[in-house]
């Protein structure tokens, strides 16, 4: 369960289902990632988590995060109020608008 940990790591450089980090912030858990394509969308460095270029890069952000109780806290609101823009509500008005602009167009 993502809320039960302290952070999401995704090592992927490969995997195109974003959508697990989406998830994991959903749960106020802090994201990361190797940079890739679909993790720059979503992962913001030091706002809802941080990419990363190595493994050695993520060993360092792990023991940062650990460390510094109040960065964890600000990542968790981070990665909670960005998962937001994922929830299905959020997405159907989104789609609804672009629809109501190009009827009207």
């Amino acid at each position: 369960m993502y809320s039960q940990a302290d952070l999401f790591l995704f090592p992927s450089t490969t995997d195109t289902q974003g959508l697990v980090l989406a998830e994991a912030m959903a749960c106020q858990t802090p994201v990361l990632a190797i940079e890739g394509i679909g993790q720059a969308d979503i992962v913001k460095n030091a706002q809802n988590g941080f990419l990363v270029v190595t493994a050695e890069q993520m060993a360092e952000r792990i023991v940062q995060v650990a460390q510094d109780r109040g960065l964890h806290q600000h990542l968790r609101v981070g990665a909670y109020q960005t998962a937001q823009q994922y929830h299905p509500d959020y997405l159907v008005k989104d789609v609804l608008s672009l629809y109501q602009r190009v009827l009207n167009s």
